[in-house]
């Protein structure tokens, strides 16, 4: 797949060239119909594929079997039918897997990575049946069994305990991780970051706090960082531009103060740059690289001063300046 056409509130957005490494596409939460189109399965370098709570219908296509790196897929709170391809158990990379609140029929695929999955993955599909949905609501056959109230507490706790080892207890330590996406609205603040695995950080839209931890800004494969609507606060250290492999950095939505780094415009592959609504100050002192991959900036809502920076006219493609 060479480009990608995206309508969106009667505009047609159309990308002539998609990466083929580290794709992620997160279209969660928003207002998606139809069906999952089968030529998904050519984004061979997809990494994360999210399309949680929109309207999709149809199938689940076969040809996401093709996704050999693919390591996290959630298709939750849709209305998608149909059964599980049994192909998918070939994606040995996958770790993560969401496919609750449809209306999933049939069996479960079994081995390799679809053997480690828990019930919660698959949850509000009344025509599933197999592991691990038999070990919550019986047998085999499908008929529930008596649970104790001890043997209900070792269940949640060991889910617990599982959910734990993915998600690092939401803002604690986190170790061997490659992709961390984290929704709780209830933490604290972010505490440091032992893994050096981590290519995609998601914190967005919860209710985070205090300065940026100097270890996140030093994991140097880190492809995509997003920790917009929260309240991080502090200034934004320098060490960012240190990620030279940085394509998306959102910190949109916080309280970051004081001045914007003089080295992010020299960051030759960040391509979408959001500090908006901050309360950043000062001018926008920074000069752009003459071969920078630019595409968005967004600087919308804070006390900036000043003039615009001549070498601007270095960013050649664009999509928005806010």
């Amino acid at each position: 797949m060479n480009s990608l056409i995206v309508t969106t509130k009667g505009w047609d957005w159309d990308f002539l060239h998609v990466l083929k490494t580290n794709i992620i596409i997160n279209l969660s939460i928003n207002r998606f119909e139809g069906h999952i189109s089968s030529i998904i399965g050519d984004l061979v370098g997809l990494r994360t594929l999210n399309l949680y709570h929109n309207g999709l219908e149809g199938i689940i296509p076969a040809s996401l079997h093709q996704l050999s790196v693919l390591e996290s897929l959630d298709l939750s709170s849709n209305k998608i039918g149909g059964e599980i391809p049994q192909q998918l158990a070939s994606l040995t990379f996958l770790a993560v897997l969401n496919l609750s609140h449809n209306h999933l029929i049939g069996c479960i695929p079994k081995g390799k990575q679809f053997d480690t999955f828990e019930n919660s993955s698959y949850q509000g599909n009344d025509g599933l049946h197999g592991l691990p949905l038999s070990k919550y609501y019986g047998g085999d056959d499908g008929v529930p069994q008596a649970t104790t109230p001890v043997e209900l507490d070792e269940e949640e706790e060991d889910l617990i305990s599982w959910q734990a080892v993915l998600m690092g207890f939401g803002c604690g330590l986190v170790i061997g991780l490659s992709i961390i996406y984290i929704s709780f609205r209830e933490c604290g603040t972010i505490q440091e970051f032992k893994s050096k695995s981590l290519y995609s950080v998601d914190l967005k839209q919860n209710q985070l706090q205090g300065p940026i931890p100097k270890s996140l800004l030093d994991l140097q494969g880190l492809f995509s960082l997003r920790i917009s609507q929260n309240n991080q606060s502090g200034q934004i250290a320098s060490t960012v531009c240190n990620l030279k492999t940085l394509r998306v950095l959102d910190l949109g939505s916080n309280h970051l103060s004081r001045t914007i780094p003089h080295c992010l415009g020299e960051m030759s592959e960040l391509a979408d740059f959001d500090l908006n609504n901050n309360c950043l100050s000062g001018t926008i002192n920074t000069t752009f690289a003459t071969e920078n991959e630019f595409t968005i900036i967004n600087l919308y809502g804070n006390n900036l001063q000043g003039k615009v920076p001549p070498s601007l006219i270095n960013c050649r493609v664009w999509n928005s300046l806010i």
